[in-house]
């Protein structure tokens, strides 16, 4: 008796091998970017916190902080300052956002804010309302 015929795979086998591995590459080097394993030196960068300084003193400056809901709902920064504009007056708009935050996650975007304070702040209220974490989801389904 003989033993098996050792065989290669198919092509089919290769390219499949090939594609996982430049897949798994890819989501390993970008790990950084996904919010919850993200230092927090990119979470405040994220926000783009520079821009909170660069306001003109003269200017009407209104600052919204939310989630992803804030930065899909409204208008980019220019055009909502454009809008409310129309009065005359300089109006300098910034939308401060992460998606699915915790309130805890907006403690950079507070920060800053608390140095240069806005004339008007608008926080989204889920901020403020909710507890979405796995842990209030469950307490909801339990009862």
């Amino acid at each position: 008796m003989t033993g098996p015929i050792a065989t290669k795979p198919p092509l089919t086998v290769w390219i499949a091998a090939v594609m996982a591995a430049v897949a798994l590459l890819l989501a390993l080097g970008n790990l950084h970017r996904t919010p919850w394993l993200a230092t927090s030196a990119y979470r405040s960068e994220r926000f783009n916190l520079r821009r909170l300084r660069e306001v003109a003193p003269d200017a009407l400056h209104i600052v919204a902080l939310g989630t992803s809901k804030t930065m899909y709902a409204m208008d980019f920064d220019d055009a909502f300052a454009a809008r409310i504009a129309s009065s005359g007056r300089r109006v300098v708009f910034h939308r401060l956002t992460a998606s699915d935050p915790e309130f805890g996650d907006m403690r950079p975007a507070l920060a800053a804010i608390a140095q240069r304070p806005p004339k008007v702040l608008l926080v989204e209220s889920e901020l403020l309302l909710f507890d979405r974490s796995d842990r209030a989801l469950l307490d909801v389904m339990l009862k």
